[in-house]
């Protein structure tokens, strides 16, 4: 017979051969489907990784413009001509109370995706 000079081997372990040999094709085959299966997550998990990083920039940009304009205020509410009108101190110190939650609400974001 052709298989068994073909495959070296007797007659009536050709079956036997058969299945070894459908064993790894099928092994192979979920291989293939595997690898790309992982190869999609990990494409997956690289964009968003991006995603985080360009989170992560647009926070540490919006927390540093917060920060420059508490100084501002800081400043302001030290002028002269400011520490008697109460009205603007009150103004100022409200955007100040404002700007100070949406400051720690920024931190606290950055930190979730910092670490997480």
């Amino acid at each position: 017979n052709r298989l068994t000079r073909k495959y070296n081997c007797p007659c009536d372990e050709l079956p036997e051969l058969a299945e070894k040999m459908q064993a790894r094709l099928e092994e192979l085959i979920n291989y293939d489907k595997n690898r790309d299966e992982l190869e999609k997550k990990c494409k997956a998990a690289e964009a968003e990784e991006r995603r985080r990083k360009r989170e992560i920039e647009g926070l540490e940009r919006e927390i540093e413009s917060i920060e420059e304009r508490i100084a501002e205020i800081e400043h302001e509410m030290q002028l002269p001509e400011n520490l008697t009108d109460f009205g603007k101190l009150s103004g100022l110190s409200s955007e100040m109370t404002e700007l100070k939650e949406k400051e720690d609400a920024a931190y606290t974001k950055w930190e979730e995706l910092q670490y997480n």
